[in-house]
């Protein structure tokens, strides 16, 4: 979350509030306003040992959301929101050094696309489901 925040033309400071408030696990800040949210989840952590040593793949799971206003110009903003994130976060492997990181990946099995209400009607919100892969190698005894 603290290196998405870094994407400031996304994510400003608002009135009140510090800048990268729409990246979070709360995902009641819809209410409060703004163009693009990541709500992010732990996800699956798939271990793999080798000797005193382990290879872990902790998955965060990150829906990334831009508001849809008009064709056109929306499904541009999104995928520019959504190449932003992927650059940002395939551009440091190490995570600035974090001890044992050596891979950040991002990846998607879902299609983007529109959200949509109970009643199947389409609502002002563009969605994809992200699945950030942070692999570190820790000491397990």
């Amino acid at each position: 979350m603290t290196r998405l925040r870094t994407l400031t033309s996304y994510f400003p400071a608002g009135t009140g509030k510090s800048a990268g408030w729409q990246v979070s696990d709360d995902d009641t800040v819809f209410s409060q306003g703004g163009d693009y949210f990541v709500i992010v989840r732990p996800g699956e952590f798939p271990t793999v040992q080798k000797g005193l040593l382990a290879d872990v793949s902790w998955h965060v799971k990150a829906v990334i959301y831009a508001r849809f206003i008009e064709y056109k110009t929306s499904w541009g903003m999104f995928k520019a929101f959504r190449s932003d994130i992927f650059n940002l976060l395939n551009a440091d492997p190490s995570l600035d050094r974090t001890n044992g990181v050596y891979s950040v990946t991002v990846s998607s099995k879902d299609d983007a696309g529109r959200l949509l209400d109970t009643q199947g009607n389409p609502m002002n919100w563009i969605a994809q489901l992200l699945d950030v892969t942070i692999t570190q190698r820790i000491k397990i005894r």
